[in-house]
């Protein structure tokens, strides 16, 4: 009997409970219902924290370095133990050694125009006779940096390397981020677009499996411990390589000329540095730009950011150490050499490394190679 009086004792409590669960369901559906909110963005931000919590960090990058949002993660596949992909080097460049050092994004993190670079110039240097053993170029790209990243990387890091000569490779990124969005205040070093990459902790309310959201008392639930425990967080944070918000064509541009500024650094730094500076425009195939976005907004940014380049290293011409390369008008691949709008095939990708060590070889003869030393920065 005490048995049974217990077992029934616990059916009319679950009985109870569910009851009471039913009617706070029930009467959560109606709130939100006079409250017009669409319910998709609670749980779609319960998603988020699901997706950000557990991926861990970022493969492949140190995102705890305290000047740069996030970087190649030192001895991760293909980066030597600097921070840069490639093969190791030492600070000191060897005697006899051309050190050149390529600064850029993702077109310049792949390493296959670096490398097709380094080929062709031992190949042009050794028919050129020139006052050098070999040439060594290192990578100092990232994937989605903008000139923002590079001018700190470079400035505070890669001087040390002492390269004779830079390639500036950049276009894309800053296009994409001088974009304003509607209610997007623009600010001048991007970070209206990009915000520092971290990873967070997986609170104990996420062990509990997402469909249970489908519950708006659940779900409404777990976005309030959500938002109570990630309230300094923003809710783009561990987007790809930290990027805020996608492109869409139209959006708004940046008032700040933050790629001119960051370029003009560059190159004081470099001229600094007693190092020769080669600016490179990006190609940009405008046809598959129209394919994937429907427009050629992108390309047309992009082409804005080439001419201002362009403009700058002339400005600096004078010095007789800045020299800009229009790939972008001069370089004619077949699509079949494309990934995309601005990533080449490996076979694109030595279209481009070659065509700049030509380009870059006849500067250098015409100043029949007398390149400064680079200033030691030690």
């Amino acid at each position: 009997m005490n048995a049974s009086r217990k077992g029934r004792k616990v059916l009319f409590a679950a009985a109870g409970v569910a009851m009471a669960l039913t009617a706070l369901e029930l009467l959560t559906r109606l709130a939100l219902g006079l409250t017009g909110r669409d319910y998709a963005e609670f749980r779609d931000y319960n998603a988020w924290v699901h997706r950000a919590s557990t991926a861990g960090l970022p493969s492949g990058y140190d995102v705890e370095h305290p000047l740069l949002p996030y970087r190649p993660e030192p001895l991760s596949e293909g980066v030597n133990s600097h921070g840069y992909r490639g093969e190791e080097f030492e600070w000191d460049c060897r005697p006899g050694v051309l050190r050149i050092a390529c600064l850029g994004g993702s077109t310049t993190w792949d390493n296959w125009y670096p490398e097709a670079l380094e080929d062709r110039m031992n190949e042009l240097m050794d028919s050129l006779d020139a006052p050098f053993d070999s040439c060594e170029v290192l990578n100092f790209g990232a994937q989605s940096w903008t000139t923002v990243e590079s001018f700190v990387n470079y400035a505070t890091r890669g001087v040390h390397a002492g390269p004779r000569i830079i390639v500036v490779y950049h276009a894309i990124n800053d296009a994409l981020a001088s974009t304003i969005p509607d209610g997007v205040r623009p600010e001048p070093d991007y970070s209206h677009w990009r915000t520092r990459w971290n990873p967070i902790p997986r609170p104990v309310w996420d062990l509990p499996p997402l469909w249970l959201d489908e519950s708006r008392l659940a779900g409404l639930a777990r976005y309030a411990l959500n938002r109570a425990a990630l309230s300094g967080i923003d809710p783009n944070q561990l987007g790809r390589c930290g990027i805020r918000y996608p492109y869409e064509p139209g959006m708004g541009e940046s008032p700040f000329d933050t790629f001119g500024n960051n370029l003009e650094n560059i190159i004081a730094v470099a001229l600094n540095c007693s190092t020769t500076v080669f600016v490179v425009s990006q190609f940009h195939m405008t046809e598959l730009t129209v394919e994937q976005f429907g427009s050629d907004d992108l390309a047309r940014r992009v082409g804005r950011i080439n001419d201002r380049a362009m403009r700058l290293s002339r400005e600096y011409s004078g010095t007789g150490r800045v020299f800009f390369l229009d790939a972008a008008d001069e370089l004619r691949p077949d699509r079949s050499l494309m990934l995309d709008n601005c990533h080449f095939t490996p076979e694109g990708y030595r279209l481009l490394g070659d065509w700049i060590a030509v380009e870059m070889c006849a500067v250098l003869d015409s100043l029949e190679w007398r390149l400064p030393e680079p200033e030691d920065w030690r």
